[in-house]
């Protein structure tokens, strides 16, 4: 496993670097695995930094980042689009993170390849979670990662309480990320 750059912590966001980290580890260790990287939400790009520098670092596949940016949503006065674009180019990730402007919904129904990765960090309501991990979770491979953000929060941990125990082995929690690993074939 190779490094991830500390001026990481530079790029607007909420995932730690104890949590960037283990994201790293887990893809990783995904290498072998057949498919590509999928995320869900971005804001301005620090877990698609964290991601992209591994594939630029030799981790296998590509990264696609799904978030609509709907109606250059500005959250907390920043234009994330712009802010994620930005860092894109100033890590020099564009050949390995393609940016999906659209719903998980609706890039999910274009979407016919395995995921070796999976990462939800968008809507987190309880609806919209379970919602994602219905819609994505079946394309995860065998051993295969599925990862959520924000895990302690009310939304994301409800719907997370309620994962197939028979197919989804907790691996590990990370500040608030919580990791599991697909274990039915």
């Amino acid at each position: 496993m190779f490094g991830i750059p500390t001026s990481i912590r530079n790029i607007l966001g909420w995932l730690s670097i104890e949590e960037a980290m283990a994201i790293s580890k887990c893809v990783w260790e995904s290498g072998g695995f057949p498919g590509d990287l999928v995320e869900i939400g971005n804001y301005c790009g620090k877990s698609t930094v964290v991601i992209g520098e591994c594939l630029k670092q030799g981790a296998s596949g590509i990264l696609y980042s799904v978030d609509p940016h709907e109606d250059g949503l500005k959250l907390y006065g920043v234009d994330s689009l712009k802010k994620l674009i930005d860092n894109l180019e100033k890590y020099h990730l564009n050949e390995y993170v393609i940016i999906t402007e659209e719903t998980s919904e609706e890039f999910s129904k274009k979407w016919d390849g395995p995921i070796k990765l999976l990462f939800i960090d968008g809507d987190h309501s309880y609806e919209a979670v379970k919602t994602d991990i219905l819609r994505w979770s079946d394309k995860v491979v065998y051993l295969g990662w599925m990862l959520f953000h924000d895990s302690n929060e009310g939304g994301v941990a409800h719907a997370i309480s309620e994962l197939d125990k028979d197919k989804w082995g907790f691996q590990e929690q990370v500040g608030s990320l919580t990791i599991w690993r697909n274990r039915v074939r």
